[in-house]
């Protein structure tokens, strides 16, 4: 199939293991850091849901850790754009369309746990749960690792449009439903200039 193929190897000697074929979508066929997850009672992915627990226990560093951030929260339902930006600040919270409850705790906390409900697709969706349906511990690495990030996790479902720019982050999570297509834009800055790198892909997490 003709189309564009990314493939980002190496940078800063950190080998990032990303490869995308987009034509005309882009899918991740190569992970080199996975979400470690035990414990499950569901199925972690899931569609048209009516809400979605994910709990988290044992982080050494946040979920949600941008650019000294202690915590911060992105949630985003029903909406067609959501912009992000986070450098230097403490915590972040941003709420927008149709989210009922959201919580993220993050950055040396026991339990993280973020409830969205009207919902109709999320990657990572669980109902009704006793237990962490997506337990994590001691992750240093993350599904989708990016420029000068040591730890990011995108979770997309149904994108239209979603930019975030991260500036020299260790850890960032996103999750956004009801949108048709991601845009991660990840702006480093070294001494010698400015490297700007657009990924327009749609993210598949298969946890087993």
């Amino acid at each position: 199939m003709p189309g564009i193929f990314y493939n980002i190897s190496r940078k800063n000697n950190k080998n990032l293991g990303l490869n995308f074929w987009w034509f005309p979508f882009v899918e991740v066929v190569n992970v080199e850091a996975a979400v470690v997850a035990a414990d499950f009672e569901a199925a972690v992915v899931a569609a048209d849901v009516e809400a979605a627990v994910v709990a988290v226990a044992g982080f050494e560093a946040a979920v949600v850790a941008v650019a000294g951030v202690e915590a911060a929260l992105v949630a985003v339902a029903d909406v067609e754009a959501a912009v992000v930006e986070v450098v230097g600040v403490e915590a972040a919270v941003v709420e927008v369309a149709g989210v009922e409850a959201a919580v993220v705790a993050v950055a040396g906390v026991e339990a993280a746990v973020v409830a969205v409900a009207g919902v109709e697709a999320a990657v990572v969706a669980v109902a009704d749960v006793e237990a962490a349906l997506v337990a994590v511990a001691d992750v240093e690495a993350a599904v989708v690792e990016v420029v000068d990030v040591e730890a990011a996790v995108v979770a997309v479902a149904d994108v239209e449009a979603a930019l975030v720019a991260v500036l020299s982050v260790e850890a960032a999570v996103i999750a956004v439903a009801d949108v048709e297509a991601a845009v991660i834009a990840v702006v480093d800055v070294e001494g010698s200039g400015v490297k700007v790198i657009v990924l327009l892909f749609v993210v598949a997490l298969f946890v087993a």
